[in-house]
């Protein structure tokens, strides 16, 4: 099964956890996975380059552009090259 699993030694080989944030239009709710993701609209680090590439992409089921959504994302993180 993919997942993080809490480690205590840095940089040691993991299996992989991947985020999928959209996948065009689909709307996918299972157990074991959600698209798009439930966080999106909370992680500025994820919509500042999402916005670069896609400004006017609609987020499924959210109904809001992604340049909507980083206008009103509340997080307050600095997000740097």
């Amino acid at each position: 099964m993919l997942g993080r699993k809490k480690q205590k030694k840095k940089n040691m080989p993991r299996i992989i956890d991947i985020d999928i944030l959209v996948h065009g239009e689909s709307i996918i709710e299972t157990d074991q996975l959600v698209i798009p993701h439930p966080n999106i609209i909370h992680r500025k680090f994820v919509l500042i380059p999402f916005d670069e590439i896609a400004t006017d992409f609609k987020i499924p089921h959210i109904n809001l552009t992604v340049n909507e959504l980083l206008g009103r994302c509340a997080d307050r993180s600095m997000v740097r090259l």
